[in-house]
């Protein structure tokens, strides 16, 4: 027997599942009773671990965030989304916490679906529990969670790989080669402007310090214009 609340007073009532039709014996309202089938899937994996690392290092070579990853380790996580049918196909929600925010806007992989069960699925890697009481059909996506570190960087990240369909996700996307040069380029300048300033204020100075601040000043401008064209071309190439 399945415990049901009266929409209309709110009082308690019981009705077998198979019942289509019931009435409320506290306001006398006649009740359909519907049972709705949820849906419980999960998607096999397509790649394996070396395969996400692979579309993990074309990604950050396409993004030229400067060098090959470090890998420190990798695991299969079974993600769950609430799936839902759209106009323009299935649509995906997170049915779990995350901070990811690329995957609110994750769209449904192709792959090979299957019933859940929870033994086969935890079987293959770790499986996150859903959250809440989903009104809608759920689905499990594979990911491969690979932490790596990048040269020249002290704290690994994480990337997230879409063992179905090979996407990858970033929690916090690495910093690009192009992002990298425009903070150098923004030092270069900031320190030719500051070793001019100094050697103004030794001109003002009077005695030797002046002419230790011209010869200062000229070398900022000549080798410090060269130095700033140069990271300028630098930049343009990138």
């Amino acid at each position: 027997m399945d415990l049901l609340a009266c929409p209309q007073c709110g009082a308690a009532l019981e009705a077998a599942p198979d019942e289509g039709a019931t009435r409320c014996a506290h306001c006398g309202s006649g009740l359909r009773v519907v049972a709705v089938e949820r849906r419980h899937e999960w998607l096999m994996p397509a790649l394996g671990a070396r395969e996400a690392q692979a579309a993990l290092r074309r990604t950050l070579a396409e993004r030229e965030a400067g060098g090959a990853p470090d890998v420190q380790d990798s695991r299969l996580v079974f993600f769950p989304f609430v799936r839902r049918d759209g106009p323009h196909g299935p649509r995906l929600a997170p049915a779990a916490s995350t901070l990811l925010e690329e995957l609110q806007e994750f769209r449904h992989p192709p792959g090979d679906r299957r019933g859940f069960e929870s033994a086969a699925v935890a079987a293959r890697g770790e499986v996150l529990a859903v959250e809440g009481q989903p009104d809608a059909d759920l689905l499990h996506v594979p990911f491969h969670v690979v932490r790596f570190r990048l040269p020249g960087r002290v704290v690994p990240t994480e990337a997230w790989v879409d063992a179905a369909g090979g996407l990858v996700l970033f929690e916090s996307p690495p910093p690009t080669r192009e992002c990298d040069l425009d903070v150098g380029y923004a030092a270069l300048v900031a320190a030719v402007f500051l070793a001019m300033a100094v050697c103004a204020r030794l001109v003002w100075s009077g005695g030797l310090e002046t002419a230790v601040g011209l010869l200062g000043l000229g070398a900022c401008f000549w080798r410090g214009r060269d130095a700033v064209r140069a990271a300028m071309r630098r930049a343009e190439s990138a």
